[in-house]
């Protein structure tokens, strides 16, 4: 039995495409400095869905907590630490999570994508890119950036193989299914290299969007509010436009005010002129991204088991487990 003085151990699990893949040095190298004084490991999963991947990493994985990141991630030196300290406070947590932020040293469209996601109007509802002020109770952590108990997410089977995306909501809606819950705090982050292209952004955000509804399609929990009604509204806007012209003209003005005092707010607080346009385009592409990702996810349907071949290609003892 663990000392209760004795800090829990700790595996820390990262999947990837292959062995190629471009970020991982990077993200390995800030685990090498993590001041974590327990014992922690990192392994490294390759092939398969992330669901697959991440799966058999809980299985092989020798820590008592389970830690995720993404390998387009660095990790600030407190990160670990920071994770475990808050999940242990609390008997009732499963689970512990925070925010993804982009480098201070990225483009300026790479900074304007960063204030997109941290907005209300842009994170869509997610906690783990719109910044809250203070640690909340959450229905869901994001993988890219939390740690569960293991044995919180033995008692789930872990993650549902047949979700290629949105893995970790899933996954989180179960481990609050058992009572567990789950805690998000701000002050515990990562930098994440996002895609800083308005092709690689539009991109992210119509698989976001064709994850949700095939989500949705699978199972009715993920039909929330946020997500349906704003899909619903958008469906309805033709029809709206024909026959309620001034109810119409009303809707899209007061979206794009919303979206140019956005716009505002970033440019007072950067004092940067170019996101007055820059922001206002962005939120523009993400809105449309999301739907067209909804919509596609209609005809692709439930989500069905994919066959996968997921293996470790990497693991260290960054301190003994």
């Amino acid at each position: 039995m663990r000392d209760k003085t004795e800090l829990p151990k700790v595996s820390v699990i990262i999947p990837v495409k292959d062995e190629q893949d471009p970020n991982i040095s990077r993200c390995l190298a800030s685990l090498k400095t993590q001041d974590y004084s327990g014992k922690f490991e990192v392994i490294v999963i390759k092939g398969g869905n992330r669901a697959q991947a991440r799966n058999l990493g809980i299985k092989r994985a020798n820590g008592e907590i389970i830690a995720f990141i993404d390998s387009d991630c660095v990790a600030s030196e407190t990160w670990l630490s920071a994770l475990i300290n808050e999940l242990i406070q609390d008997k009732a947590l499963g689970g512990v999570g925070g925010i993804n932020i982009s480098p201070k040293k990225g483009s300026c469209l790479g900074k304007a994508i960063d204030f997109v996601f941290s907005s209300f109007l842009g994170s869509l509802g997610s906690a783990s890119l719109y910044n809250p002020k203070k640690p909340q109770v959450v229905r869901a952590l994001a993988c890219i950036n939390s740690a569960f108990w293991r044995d919180a997410l033995q008692d789930i089977d872990g993650f549902d193989e047949e979700f290629e995306l949105c893995e970790d909501t899933n996954l989180s809606y179960k481990v609050c299914e058992t009572g567990s819950k789950l805690l998000f705090v701000p002050d515990i982050f990562v930098w994440h290299y996002r895609r800083d292209t308005i092709k690689g952004f539009a991109k992210q955000f119509f698989l976001y969007g064709m994850g949700r509804m095939r989500s949705i399609l699978t199972d009715k929990k993920y039909a929330s509010k946020g997500a349906i009604i704003p899909f619903i509204m958008a469906l309805m806007f033709p029809f709206i436009a024909v026959f309620f012209p001034l109810l119409a003209a009303a809707v899209v003005i007061v979206y794009l005010a919303a979206i140019f005092v956005t716009a505002f707010r970033s440019f007072v607080k950067t004092n940067c002129p170019r996101y007055l346009l820059l922001i206002p385009s962005l939120f523009v592409v993400e809105h449309f991204s999301y739907l067209f990702g909804m919509l596609y996810g209609i005809t692709k349907g439930k989500w069905k088991r994919t066959t996968g071949n997921s293996q470790i290609f990497y693991r260290e003892l960054a301190k003994e487990v």
